[in-house]
């Protein structure tokens, strides 16, 4: 679920591999949608969903609607489901039967443009939860992965290259 269509998410997704994405509106969107989503979603063999424009309030369950967690769940049972959570870790609590599982903190361009060099190995990842929020996602938990070298995106002193001698080319 994405917080508007072409996000920088999506964009850096599709650098990596051909993506269909879907934009799903945080309101009115009913159980029937969210069921023939899962129809058509289930055919592919990982579904990555990313979650944005979350809140800091558990009353109103970080900004993550009981339909959506529940199209996650059900999704999950079809097939393989990478959630990346664009907000606080304690919005994880909702999806700690997940295999797989990304909390990126903030939703913001460096993060979006970040993660999917993360979940394409391109960057390191060493994160761990700073606080408990359930009993399976432990403070100090998390796992490291390293990178694979593959081709990433950043800017060219990163590599060891000047950009005003690469903008002079």
């Amino acid at each position: 679920m994405a917080s508007r269509r072409g996000n920088y998410f999506q964009e850096y997704l599709t650098k990596y591999a051909p993506f269909r994405h879907y934009t799903i509106a945080r309101k009115d969107t009913s159980a029937h949608a969210f069921e023939a989503l899962v129809d058509k979603l289930s055919a592919f063999e990982v579904v990555v969903v990313s979650l944005h424009q979350l809140n800091e309030s558990p009353l109103y369950a970080y900004g993550i609607p009981q339909s959506a967690r529940t199209f996650i769940e059900r999704l999950r049972t079809k097939t393989n489901v990478a959630v990346v959570v664009f907000g606080t870790p304690y919005s994880l609590k909702y999806f700690d039967r997940l295999d797989y599982l990304v909390c990126a903190y903030e939703d913001n361009s460096v993060t979006q443009k970040l993660v999917p060099q993360l979940l394409f190995g391109a960057v390191a990842a060493s994160g761990r939860l700073p606080v408990d929020v359930t009993a399976t996602l432990r403070a100090g938990s998390g796992i490291s992965t390293p990178s694979i070298k593959r081709l990433g995106y950043t800017v060219p002193e990163r590599v060891g290259l000047e950009s005003a001698t690469l903008a002079t080319g």
